[in-house]
């Protein structure tokens, strides 16, 4: 961890800014490198560093992560400039301290935010408590996951029946999880259309999914939704995370886009 103190990192910080970003490319050459900036930094300003020539040509910006405070969202007219851009440059959004509104005021204030910023993922947490893939993988970045062999399979069963992927467990605020699995193929338009369906409230859902002609690794978070390749079994098994969401009422929506058993 490198500090950098004396200023701000997006004006008068800047060249100590450049200079870090390069001695660390040459003497670590880590895979990834984050940058935490104040609450009051400009994101603009920061990811304009990589306009550099040097650095554009060894890095780019993966991913801009803001953290919203719930109870801020409610004045926000009052605030200036910089935290409407903090939130319009955001890839992903923390909204946190879910635990301390009215459950009827999430919703609205979840509605509200994805109207406002639909090219945003926002995944609601309890002190910034997240799944560390979401923020490690960025938007486009997700992970293979080609070998599902036997540990794979049985880490994967441990993640489909944790409780509380998120931690808190009081019962009003506490995350819930639940799962779906079968090796009959889903129709692949009807499950285009249920994630496209989703509530805000169920901000993630990972894992293979069996299609027709094919499987995929599915990767839904805050309202987004990836696709990538996927080497493993040919069955479906999602896991699903949300908040004040019916897992029942759910699964019964996905399983209407099972096809009928071939053979």
């Amino acid at each position: 961890m490198v500090e950098l103190t004396g200023g701000c990192i997006c004006c008068t910080m800047k060249v100590d800014l450049y200079q870090t970003l390069k001695e660390i490319r040459r003497e670590f050459n880590p895979r990834q490198i984050f940058i935490e900036s104040t609450g009051v930094a400009d994101p603009s300003m920061i990811t304009g560093a990589f306009d550099d020539a040097e650095l554009r040509d060894q890095m780019e910006v993966s991913t801009v992560i803001t953290v919203l405070d719930i109870e801020l969202w409610e004045a926000r007219e009052y605030f200036g400039p910089i935290f409407f851009n903090q939130l319009i440059r955001a890839d992903l959004i923390l909204l946190n301290k879910i635990d301390i509104v009215d459950e009827n005021k999430f919703s609205q204030f979840l509605k509200e935010i994805h109207e406002m910023l639909p090219h945003s993922q926002v995944v609601p947490t309890i002190h910034c408590n997240v799944d560390p893939d979401i923020v490690l993988t960025g938007r486009t970045r997700i992970p293979q996951m080609a070998n599902y062999d036997e540990h794979n399979h049985h880490h994967y069963d441990h993640e489909l029946h944790e409780e509380n992927l998120y931690g808190k467990e009081d019962a009003k605020f506490a995350y819930i999880s639940f799962s779906f699995r079968s090796s009959d193929a889903l129709d692949e338009k009807c499950f285009e259309l249920f994630t496209e369906n989703l509530p805000w409230e169920l901000f993630r859902m990972k894992g293979p999914v069996h299609v027709r002609d094919r499987t995929v690794l599915v990767n839904y978070v805050g309202g987004k939704n990836e696709w990538s390749a996927w080497d493993g079994d040919e069955e479906t098994c999602l896991v699903f995370v949300g908040w004040n969401v019916s897992g029942e009422e759910t699964i019964q929506k996905l399983k209407n886009c099972l096809g009928e058993k071939e053979g």
